[in-house]
């Protein structure tokens, strides 16, 4: 018999593509450290590693339709503090 542990029937166990690692080390990396709503089609996040302090930024960019939404992932680098 397989364990299935005890989450809420309600909750959705997120996909590996929704995981965010650190690019340095692999981590897991829960939240941003902070966001900013730049356009309609544009947030960008900084994230720092608890583990190794690597710090980074993302982009994320989709077209205005929601029907047709895409986001593009880009990173970008940045030395820990």
């Amino acid at each position: 018999m397989k364990y299935h542990g005890t989450a809420p029937a309600f909750s959705i166990a997120p996909d590996n593509d929704s995981r965010l690692f650190c690019p340095q080390c692999q981590d897991l990396i829960i939240a941003a450290t902070k966001s900013q709503h730049v356009s309609t089609t544009e947030v960008r996040h900084w994230w720092a590693c608890e583990s190794c302090g690597y710090e980074f930024r993302t982009i994320v960019q989709w077209q205005s339709s929601p029907v047709h939404s895409v986001s593009i992932f880009e990173e970008i680098a940045t030395q820990p503090l």
